[in-house]
């Protein structure tokens, strides 16, 4: 069916759910190949209810709409439907709903680079597992849960898989090795219940890896980029290739193996990533010492026992908080060391930020609703992300920053942009809830892959040369949206306008 008849059948189906009187309706509707989420149909004068079982109707027909207008990503939709038999409706597969506001993407694979991408290897490339140790460890192991299930000796390792012949491959040795006693636990969940996989699963990982999609919808809302525990032992990216996985729970999580460790890491060491990490979690060093924490816990009795299933309380390690939130406080900043990731200081009259002065892995600062702070300091510091809300703003403290790559600024005072000329690794810039001084200074930005204004500043802003995506925010409206949008392509979004 043609995009055009589709959309006159949504129209009819949402003028034939309308209540007694009905005069206009409005819906909203972001849909995938197989999804749809929307807002409405919303009826005027009275928004009252639609018959049962509409929903699975104008579902379908909405993911109908993705294939009509033959679109590779999600497709916005907005539909205004009157009483009187007419309809208008825009689609567009560059705009995005932000919360609040809207994207426009012109490169939906422009994304910015991951930390990870500029880090380097580690400092010590040899494998900290070791593969005899890794085997006799297994051996201990399930006897241990062998005498807990009260099995016989050998019964539950007789049952695990026949080994491999694994000599030839990328794997740690110590993993390996454990692939030459048996080629994965048949479903016994031996790695902290999750299911080892056999050789060939692991040495050829789904090529589908959902759990590290990036889009730029998320990319400019996600939560700071931090690291892992210990810092710097784990690349820092939402997902990597080397990360190899090679036991997985049945929710959507895996245990993997990282053959491109960060400088502080060890080649063959274990993380945790899927469905519940939006980053990794460091595990173990390395398979061998995964396989030794659950033995330890099992040999003092820690440990739990359900339903044939012996869960091991093996990791006892505490550590120091990465997070740093101070509140209404004013100098100095107290509670500061050297594994502080994210700084998050409000409601502050003066911030003397000199004590986060040579942080090594501050990542994250978010100033919010302060009246003013000397920025200087955080030239000696990694930071990538930073809010700045302070009532007057001088970014010349800032020039030069080697890694500063997403800023965003609130202050109700016009602040010099500049700056931002000197800044190498500046890709996303949120300028919405402030006011400067020059807004042309933008266009010089050719690193930028994002922009977000406001409508206004918009209206005195050149796009810089190089934006993948741009925002615009505020509290604007779908047609204000659309009107802005065509100003960087007329053809897009679509139109459309007819009778139902």
């Amino acid at each position: 069916m043609k995009a055009d008849d589709l959309l006159g059948a949504i129209a009819r189906t949402v003028a034939e759910d309308g209540p007694e009187g009905w005069q206009q309706a409005t819906l909203t509707a972001t849909v995938g190949e197989t999804w749809s989420y929307r807002s409405g149909p919303r009826y005027q004068p009275d928004d009252g209810p639609y018959r049962e079982g509409d929903d699975e109707r104008l579902h379908k027909q909405l993911t109908q709409l993705h294939e009509a207008v033959d679109a590779v990503d999600s497709v916005l939709l907005d539909l205004v439907v009157h009483a009187s038999g007419e309809y208008e409706a825009v689609t567009s597969e560059s705009l995005k709903e932000l919360n609040p506001g809207y994207l426009y993407v012109f490169d939906a694979y422009d994304l910015p680079f991951e930390p990870a991408e500029l880090q380097s290897g580690p400092a010590n490339a040899v494998p900290a597992g070791d593969p005899a140790e890794a085997v006799e460890l297994l051996h201990r192991y399930v006897a241990h849960v062998e005498r807990i299930l009260d099995r016989k000796p050998g019964e539950l390792f007789g049952k695990l898989p026949p080994p491999v012949q694994a000599d030839e491959s990328d794997l740690p040795p110590d993993l390996l090795a454990l692939c030459s006693v048996n080629d994965g636990d048949g479903g016994a969940g031996i790695f902290d219940n999750h299911v080892w996989f056999g050789l060939e699963s692991v040495a050829a990982p789904p090529l589908e890896r959902w759990w590290g999609e990036r889009d730029w919808a998320t990319e400019v809302s996600s939560p700071p980029q931090l690291d892992c525990v210990p810092a710097l032992a784990v690349r820092r990216a939402v997902d990597w290739p080397a990360w190899i996985p090679f036991a997985g729970d049945t929710f959507g999580n895996f245990l993997a193996v990282d053959l491109d460790p960060g400088p502080q890491g060890s080649p063959g060491q274990v993380v945790r990533i899927g469905k519940d990490h939006p980053g990794p979690v460091y595990v173990a060093d390395s398979v061998t010492t995964l396989l030794r924490l659950h033995v330890e816990a099992l040999d003092r009795g820690d440990y739990t026992e359900s339903n044939g299933v012996v869960t091991t309380n093996w990791n006892t390690v505490e550590n120091d908080p990465v997070l740093l939130e101070v509140n209404g406080h004013a100098v100095p900043l107290r509670g500061v060391h050297d594994g502080i990731q994210d700084l998050r200081v409000k409601n502050a009259f003066q911030v003397d930020l000199e004590p986060v002065r040579g942080l090594p892995v501050l990542w994250h600062v978010a100033l919010t609703n302060c009246a003013s702070a000397d920025l200087a300091p955080l030239q000696d510091t990694p930071v990538e992300e930073l809010f700045i809300g302070l009532d007057q703003i001088d970014l010349s403290a800032l020039s030069g920053h080697p890694t500063l790559r997403r800023l965003k600024i609130q202050t109700r005072l016009p602040v010099d942009l500049t700056p931002l000329r000197t800044l190498p690794a500046l890709q996303s810039l949120d300028l919405s809830k402030a006011v400067a001084q020059d807004y042309q200074v933008l266009e010089e930005l050719a690193h930028l892959k994002y922009l977000g204004l406001r409508a206004d500043q918009w209206q005195q802003a050149t796009a810089p040369p190089n934006l993948a995506a741009a925002g615009l925010l505020g509290d604007p409206t779908f047609a204000d949206a659309t009107t802005w949008a065509a100003r960087f392509s007329p053809d897009d979004p679509s139109r459309h306008h007819g009778t139902y």
